[in-house]
């Protein structure tokens, strides 16, 4: 078996700032609003790696909420993927329902960090620059956005214990995680779960280095290259071509060789 384990937003999907006019929308809102896209090209490729290579088990691990997520239709004849991991390793859903010994499992490894959590929140509701009250989302980590990111940041990250979490920001979007929730730790898990030959793993941002780093092969953009610390295989775009084709495409030929 080959477990291939792929971020979504910005690896596989794209948003609809970026979408071109002949792009597939593979994620519409509560309003009907188009969302994400992938490329036909990326779309197709995706489709027939699922559709002709058993030994592959395409698994989604996403910082997304489960609700987020289920927004999202990669398959054609909406179809899904079998096994999801979701909110950022946190939850594991098989045939779109989560997994309650994998959520139960993920909230005891969490434990210490709860007290952090809940600092956190209170932190960013106090602070003038958040955009709305932060989320505690899934029961696992805390979200926002901010006005001020640095300097919320730089406060969470004065005040909390770094621990038990870890802060992330990207654009407005303001993250307080447990240390031990990553998509890494999931990966881990999945990895225990299948006892896969090798695993295969694509991701574009900060998030992504903990599984990036624990797969046998990662596949990501340049802008990762030099902060991914393995010695395993390592493929990497140069974004001459769409990030979600060049996955694919690569992942076929992994499974060719094999």
């Amino acid at each position: 078996m080959i477990l291939f384990e792929c971020d979504l937003d910005n690896t596989i999907i794209h948003s609809y700032k970026r979408a071109d006019e002949n792009d597939i929308c593979v994620e519409t809102g509560k309003d009907g609003k188009k969302l994400s896209y992938m490329t036909q090209e990326g779309y197709n490729q995706l489709n027939f790696l699922n559709d002709n290579y058993s030994q592959l088990k395409i698994i989604p691990v996403t910082t997304r909420s489960i609700e987020q997520y289920l927004r999202i239709n990669l398959f054609k004849n909406n179809r899904f993927p079998e096994y999801a991991v979701t909110s950022n390793g946190g939850n594991l859903l098989v045939n779109n329902i989560p997994d309650e010994k994998w959520f139960s499992d993920s909230l005891e490894l969490i434990e210490k960090s709860i007290p952090e959590l809940k600092k956190s929140i209170d932190i960013l509701n106090s602070h003038k620059s958040t955009q709305f009250e932060a989320r505690f989302v899934d029961e696992l980590f805390v979200f926002t956005k901010s006005d001020d990111i640095e300097d919320i940041k730089n406060i969470l990250e004065k005040n909390l214990d770094g621990n038990t979490v870890s802060v992330f920001e990207n654009g407005q979007k303001i993250y307080v995680m447990p240390k031990i929730l990553s998509k890494g730790t999931a990966c881990k898990r999945l990895y225990e779960k299948f006892k896969p030959d090798i695993s295969i793993c694509a991701g574009d941002s900060s998030f992504d280095i903990p599984m990036l780093e624990y797969a046998d092969i990662a596949i990501y953009p340049s802008e990762l290259d030099g902060k991914i610390h393995s010695d395993k295989r390592k493929i990497i775009n140069d974004n001459s071509c769409n990030f979600a084709e060049f996955i694919c495409a690569n992942v076929r030929n992994i499974c060719g060789e094999l």
